[in-house]
């Protein structure tokens, strides 16, 4: 715009008056588009912002919600898991009567979370220890008990390089298993 004030200027002292006039309203239009232009380029820039902040609070609240969720995976089949091996020790040692056809459903149940929400290797792991736990149900040897007790190690073990924890520590899952009989 002050490019054109000396057009103006210079304009309205030689030339006509409907040349000044047009020279000074397409300075005002001109000045009027780059001002809206700015204001486009600028609330353009505000939205990128925006929804580029949206998506991360979205990526970091899944990431969360699937954290929990592993967590709470793991937590349930450890402690389904740590019943059933006790509950085939005792079985096999005469303690228990017979068991059900569908004894072991719920850690079925479990590992499917297991293997949604946590690692192939916990999943594996998982399985693994699953196996182990049948086993001592059908045989009742010691052997099938050591197996399975090294099982149950691997698959903490497994969980704790899921969850990203040193394999000198475990989480408190009291809360998450309290969650996961409630359901």
């Amino acid at each position: 715009m002050t490019a054109l004030l000396p057009l103006v200027l210079i304009s309205g002292s030689a030339a006509p008056a409907w040349l000044t006039a047009a020279i000074g309203a397409g300075a005002v239009i001109a000045a009027s588009l780059i001002t809206l232009l700015g204001v486009v380029v600028t609330q353009h820039r505000a939205d990128s912002r925006e929804q580029r902040h949206r998506t991360d609070d979205r990526t970091w609240r899944h990431e969360d919600w699937a954290r929990d969720r592993k967590h709470e995976a793991h937590a349930a089949y450890i402690s389904e898991a740590g019943r059933l091996d006790r509950l085939a020790a005792a079985h096999s040692r005469g303690d228990y009567g017979d068991l059900a056809d569908d004894w072991d459903w719920q850690l079925i149940h479990l590992h499917v979370e297991v293997s949604l929400f946590g690692s192939t290797d916990a999943a594996t792991a998982a399985q693994d220890l699953h196996a182990a736990i049948r086993t001592v149900a059908e045989e009742g040897s010691v052997g099938s008990l050591t197996r399975s007790t090294a099982a149950m190690t691997q698959y903490r073990h497994a969980v704790q390089d899921d969850l990203g924890l040193p394999h000198t520590m475990l989480p408190d899952w009291s809360a998450s298993v309290a969650k996961t009989q409630a359901r």
